[in-house]
């Protein structure tokens, strides 16, 4: 990536300065896909393949804003760009608000979505919730013995056919956000992975189970092989209502 820096009196948006640093990221002795450019008051960057600007940053706004200048800058979303559709951790987000390893969590009215089998003795569920005005991934950890009591919300007919598509490959079955539950939870080790650190959060009770066939808009990027449970349910209701 090109940076180029400018004193606080230059615009860093005018378009000779942004022509400026354009020409510099597409030189042939360098060939980068973004660039940028600062003055100590603004931050501005952008792609050589677009016109508008990725991000545009106030120096008001850096404390406030600093996961979103990290999602341009850190090298890992530089070299792979694909990883800044990615949802940040909930669990590590609240890590770093002083909680502990332990530390319980009651989940209220949480929809679930995509669950998948880790190992014999461990399932995951993970679902997109809002925290700090920004969409963050809760992975929520659990025993295979406390699937029943995650999906008891669920008619029979349903309940059936999603344990019955988990227990084969590709072992992920989507709940499509159908599946409300309340819990109580506790934050799980850290776990690091290539991209990134993210704190599970692992289920110690599961107080509820409600099916709710009216979910709110989302799940839509769900791989088409894996057993959606709306489209389970609609098939079902066509049957009832041809019978």
């Amino acid at each position: 990536m090109v940076l180029d820096a400018k004193r606080p009196s230059e615009n860093v948006s005018s378009p000779a300065h942004v022509q400026q640093a354009y020409s510099y990221a597409i030189h042939p002795e360098v060939r980068v896909n973004h660039f940028g450019l600062c003055n100590g008051r603004k931050l501005v960057i952008y792609s050589v393949e677009t016109p508008n600007p990725l991000l545009d940053i106030s120096y008001e706004e850096f404390e406030s804003r600093w996961e979103d200048i990290e999602t341009f800058l850190k090298p890992k979303y530089l070299l792979k760009p694909e990883l800044r559709k990615f949802a940040p951790d909930f669990g590590f987000a609240i890590t770093r608000l002083g909680l502990a390893v332990n530390a319980e969590l009651i989940m209220l009215q949480a929809r679930l979505n995509l669950f998948a089998r880790v190992s014999q003795d461990l399932f995951t569920v993970t679902v997109n919730t809002e925290f700090a005005d920004k969409d963050h991934c809760v992975s929520y950890d659990f025993k295979p013995e406390q699937l029943p009591l995650l999906i008891a919300g669920l008619p029979t007919e349903l309940r059936n056919q999603f344990s019955e598509a988990l227990s084969r490959a590709p072992f992920q079955v989507s709940a499509d956000l159908c599946v409300e539950v309340d819990l109580r939870t506790h934050l799980g080790e850290p776990i690091e992975v290539e991209h990134e650190t993210f704190v599970p959060l692992v289920i110690d009770e599961v107080y509820a189970s409600r099916f709710n066939p009216f979910p709110p808009q989302g799940g839509d990027d769900i791989p088409s092989h894996v057993f959606r449970l709306i489209k389970a349910f609609k098939v079902a209701s066509e049957d009832a209502d041809g019978a």
